[in-house]
């Protein structure tokens, strides 16, 4: 008990100091909050901070949300059913970073009452007109429960363009979790089509546009994302509804709308032509994921030959590591494969494969560096055809030129050891 008094202690002197003048001070106790959030909290420290979240405060000197915001952030980590009466009452005062945060608590905490107050916030929400700034059901999506508590009930901001992709990305989980009924489902129908309708004539006016810098305009992505949930969430919907519009979303110049398109055909076992199975496989971004889902639905041997090798899965594992934000951000223009480097691991692995790609793009930093070098693999060569790799896929981004073939893999492979030795004694 006197631990607990000790560190409730501390709890109060930390936040008293959150309003404190000099902005060091302020920085620090927040960061002293924050790490005793981490170690564990007790439900009555866990409520202070609940409590002091619907103050204001001044800024702490690195942070990206405002303190108040980090507060409850700190505490939606370790949901309690207790904090969600609390939570109910605070919500008007917050402020919306804090909303955003206190709606992430109540969709992690596992009860029905916190289940019912999701509903009732995301309906305020609605009525302000407002987007969360994050994913705030990502506890629900993970973790789907109380279906009938969410459903049909969510589905009415539907069609608030605010808040339709969270919703119906978070119906889709719940849908595919088998946690929606077939008549909630069927009445949900004729709306979701309808929204889907709208935006598609939305969708197809922005790929008219030449070029492929359309792709990454504001305006698009905010529609593909939630078109692209729509079609995975057809093969929930009566057949007879969706199928003309599956068929038809096969002409979308994005493929990762045809792909999503293509996923839903295959799934509900409808007949795909070969040219639109070619057409995704011959995308260097989806051709993994279609042979993956091919492979899940036993019809492998519909999948387009000329795709069908390790050294095509390896040039697609190449690309889906080069389109994290964090590396090159996109495909890139042009790649080729340049030379296979083996290594025999004389153990049951057996031979191990990296494939050595060059590349470039005419995006951004990426233009005036030219031809790069980038590794896939490795590649266990008793598996092939494989998609994924045994973790070394990289780039360095460094100049192809540079230097020859097998050193840049071997640069690479030492640099992907060093890493995992780095991180093993942490």
């Amino acid at each position: 008990m006197w631990l607990d008094d000790e560190v409730s202690s501390d709890i109060d002197r930390w936040l008293s100091r959150l309003a404190h003048e000099d902005v060091a001070v302020r920085t620090a106790a927040l960061r002293d909050l924050q790490k005793a959030a981490t170690t564990g909290l007790s439900v009555a420290n866990g409520a202070k901070l609940i409590r002091a979240a619907a103050n204001q405060y001044p800024p702490t000197r690195f942070s990206r949300q405002d303190t108040a915001a980090q507060l409850m952030q700190a505490v939606a980590g370790q949901p309690q059913a207790e904090y969600i009466e609390l939570v109910i009452d605070l919500f008007s005062r917050l402020n919306a970073q804090t909303q955003d945060w206190a709606i992430r608590l109540v969709a992690a905490t596992d009860t029905p009452e916190a289940a019912h107050a999701f509903v009732s916030f995301i309906g305020e929400y609605a009525r302000l007109g407002r987007e969360p700034v994050f994913p705030v059901a990502i506890p629900l999506e993970r973790n789907p429960r109380f279906g009938e508590i969410l459903f049909p009930a969510l589905l009415q901001y539907g069609s608030i363009e605010q808040l339709r992709h969270h919703v119906y990305t978070l119906f889709l989980q719940y849908c595919r979790h088998g946690l929606v009924a077939e008549e909630i489902r069927s009445g949900a129908a004729q709306g979701i089509l309808d929204l889907y309708r709208s935006l598609r004539s939305e969708v197809l006016r922005l790929e008219q546009q030449p070029g492929i810098d359309w792709l990454e305009a504001d305006d698009y992505e905010s529609r593909r994302y939630t078109v692209a949930a729509l079609l995975d969430l057809f093969r929930y919907l009566p057949q007879d509804v969706v199928k003309a519009e599956l068929y038809s979303a096969l002409a979308y110049r994005d493929h990762f709308l045809t792909f999503a398109a293509l996923s839903s055909l295959l799934y509900l076992d409808f007949q795909v032509e070969p040219e639109h199975l070619e057409v995704v496989a011959a995308n260097r971004e989806y051709r993994n994921q279609l042979y993956e889902l091919m492979g899940d639905l036993g019809k492998t041997h519909l999948f387009p030959p000329r795709f069908c090798s390790q050294a095509a899965f390896a040039e697609a594992n190449m690309v889906s590591w080069l389109v994290y934000p964090t590396e090159l951000g996109r495909a890139p223009d042009e790649i080729e494969l340049m030379e296979v480097v083996s290594f025999n691991t004389d153990s049951d692995y057996g031979v191990l494969d990296y494939y050595l790609f060059r590349f470039r793009s005419t995006h951004d930093w990426a233009e005036e560096k030219g031809w790069m070098a980038g590794v896939a693999g490795p590649f266990l060569r008793k598996d092939a055809p494989a998609t994924h790799s045994y973790g070394d896929t990289f780039s360095k981004f460094e100049p192809w030129a540079s230097k020859s073939p097998e050193e840049h893999v071997a640069e690479i492979v030492e640099l992907m050891e060093n890493w995992r030795k780095h991180h093993r004694h942490e």
